[in-house]
């Protein structure tokens, strides 16, 4: 279901999706559950689970009736929706979002002018543009790479680098925007988003999630990293052909900062832009992140705090494989390339760095660690004592494996030797 006041995307189960399309006004709600039950059986929702559906549809402004709306509980959501999006701004402000303007009109009046690129004629002109390049980039790559960070976080290539990444950026966006619309979607927003303190356009392109085909989906997703890959590849040729100057510095940015968050970024599904929502849609597991994590949290009230209240978690076997594995890789990864930023930017601002440095591991680490915290202690008196004794066991096993373990140490420094 696809609300366009808003532009969120909902999806049902099948048994919930029977339940709202008998929602016609006339049946009552006992109705509707009996009626599910006859042509279900034994895959209909309890009452329980329809209680909780109804709940959701509630919270989701989904439900309509003749009943007046709670006026003071509809500003209150509001304000808490508000918050919650200042609030996540406060935790990543490596990733703060800056809302702007409603853009479908323009990507309307403007589609037919790239219209033809989404079709083979573009596809052709993309390859042809870019398989080249990428051979010239192997060939080049010692050039390319020699004193990389020196070259890029130099004082008087900032600017440059600044003014590359903006204009990639407002590319990319531009591809998302233009591949919704080319497939009949709308596109409900564009703003600025400040992506490590750099900024750098975003559009909606959540409207793709009700588009029937997992490939038009998964195509919404890479056409912004399609744009920049052939960016990057004019960048290489002109990066070749042109001498030492100006030309070339904006090149070899370009070039850069296209790589750069591409590959560790954009197209990587461990972190939540783009190649994550491709890889969900490609296996069909909407939502990953979230079930991984819920998948987790499952497991570890099912065997390890005891806890035998719990309702089965659905998924398949397939499903449960992806939901082990995503989350734990997930975290991994993201901690890894907030403190390679770190490390990345200390070595020519130090300070910068080991600000981002601690900022990264208290929303990384602290804050997911303290919710977990407060979640164990806060829970019912029967259940606490085995969610607390294996909390406690599992921070002494961590903690003598950091702190008591010795490992091998090696520092290492740069030195001068010069003849007397």
């Amino acid at each position: 279901m696809h609300d366009h006041a808003n532009g969120r995307t909902h999806r049902l189960s099948t048994p919930s999706y029977m339940i709202v399309g008998g929602m016609d006004g006339m049946l009552t709600i006992d109705q509707l559950w009996q009626d599910a039950a006859t042509r279900l059986g034994e895959d209909a929702p309890s009452q329980d689970d329809l209680i909780r559906l109804l709940a959701q549809l509630h919270s989701a402004d989904l439900l309509q009736s003749e009943v007046t709306p709670d006026s003071a509980e509809l500003l209150d959501r509001a304000v808490k929706i508000d918050r919650a999006g200042w609030l996540g701004n406060f935790v990543n402000p490596l990733a703060i979002r800056l809302r702007f303007w409603h853009p479908d009109k323009f990507f309307e009046r403007t589609l037919p002018m790239v219209d033809w690129l989404f079709g083979w004629r573009g596809t052709l002109c993309w390859l042809t543009v870019v398989l080249p390049a990428i051979v010239l980039s192997v060939q080049n790559w010692q050039e390319l790479s020699e004193n990389a960070s020196d070259r890029i976080l130099a004082t008087d290539n900032i600017l440059m680098m600044a003014l590359s990444f903006v204009v990639l950026k407002v590319l990319h966006e531009l591809g998302h925007g233009y591949a919704v619309k080319a497939f009949g979607g709308t596109v409900q927003e564009i703003g600025v988003m400040l992506l490590v303190f750099a900024p750098m356009p975003y559009v909606d392109a959540s409207a793709a999630s009700g588009f029937r085909s997992k490939w038009q989906r998964a195509l919404v997703g890479a056409a912004g990293m399609i744009v920049e890959v052939f960016v990057a590849a004019l960048a290489v040729y002109v990066w070749l052909t042109v001498e030492q100057g100006l030309v070339r510095s904006l090149a070899y940015n370009a070039l850069v900062v296209a790589g750069i968050s591409t590959v560790l970024f954009n197209a990587n599904p461990l972190l939540r832009y783009d190649g994550y929502y491709i890889l969900s849609d490609l296996i069909e597991i909407p939502n990953l992140a979230q079930r991984a994590t819920r998948y987790w949290g499952y497991l570890v009230e099912s065997f390890v705090f005891r806890n035998d209240r719990l309702p089965e978690f659905v998924a398949t076997a397939g499903e449960r494989v992806w939901l082990l594995l995503y989350a734990p890789a997930s975290f991994s990864y993201r901690i890894m390339v907030l403190l390679a930023i770190a490390l990345f930017i200390a070595s020519e601002y130090l300070a910068v760095g080991i600000a981002i440095a601690m900022w990264s591991l208290f929303s990384g680490i602290g804050l997911p660690v303290g919710k977990a915290l407060w979640h164990v202690f806060a829970r019912p008196r029967p259940q606490r004592r085995q969610a607390v004794v294996a909390t406690c066991a599992f921070i002494l096993a961590t903690s003598t494996a950091l702190f008591l373990i010795s490992a091998p140490f090696y520092p290492t420094t740069e030195g001068v030797v010069s003849l007397p």
